[in-house]
């Protein structure tokens, strides 16, 4: 009996041996489609898989939250920003601390117009002062980058030995300041303590034939304004 069961045991191999064989034989001739076997899962506690997870992810993981970071932070700077009407540019060869510009800001800023029409006046002095022969080229580096870049900084604030600098600025034989000019007043420094050794004159640069015109026509306006307030006091 146990020889019958034997014999019909092997039959059965060999026919599912055959049968698996011929599959394979169409399979590579593409009569038929190769048969997805379903794969039993392995049963794996929620630890182990968090633990594999992190192994196999973890650098992808960590460059995603410093990149979704560094979005928040750009859009939160950018919304923080403030919108100004006017920059001016703070430029002699005796540095002044950050104080006497930021009272020189609120001072200036009740005689400057809302350029961007957003019921706000917000005006910006760029402390540009430097040290004669200290070097402090970085300050230098600055200016260079406001000059050719920043249509808003068209109001500049410089002495009579400072003025000079941007003389040569000018290729084309054009003034780097058009002629309508104004005495800083010596009372815009309020309480800051500064009292400046020189007369300072208020400037307006002349945008004409750089790249900035069309963008700093508005700003343009808005300093004359300032001056023509100025003068009129």
């Amino acid at each position: 009996m146990s020889t019958e069961k034997h014999e019909s045991d092997t039959i059965k191999q060999q026919r599912k041996a055959n049968k698996e064989f011929i599959e394979l034989k169409k399979i590579e001739r593409g009569e038929i489609e190769r048969r997805n076997e379903p794969q039993n899962e392995v049963y794996m506690p929620p630890a182990e898989k968090l633990k594999n997870f992190w192994y196999y992810h973890s650098k992808i993981f960590v460059i995603s939250v410093l990149v979704i970071i560094g979005i928040i932070f750009s859009t939160v700077q950018c919304m923080n920003k403030p919108e100004y009407d006017l920059k001016i540019v703070y430029f002699t060869y005796k540095q002044v601390p950050e104080s006497v510009t930021q009272k020189l800001e609120k001072n200036l800023g009740k005689y400057c117009t809302d350029t961007n029409n957003d019921s706000k006046i917000n005006i910006s002095v760029i402390n540009c002062s430097v040290e004669k022969d200290a070097g402090q080229i970085e300050k230098y580096q600055k200016l260079q980058a406001i000059i050719y870049a920043d249509e808003q900084a068209v109001l500049f604030i410089t002495d009579d030995e400072s003025v000079k600098y941007f003389n040569n600025i000018r290729t084309d034989n054009t003034r780097f300041f058009k002629e309508k000019t104004a005495t800083l007043p010596d009372n815009l420094f309020g309480n800051s303590g500064y009292k400046p050794k020189n007369k300072l004159t208020l400037s307006v640069r002349n945008l004409k034939g750089t790249d900035l015109n069309k963008k700093g026509a508005n700003y343009i306006k808005t300093a004359e304004n300032l001056i023509e307030k100025i003068k009129s006091q």
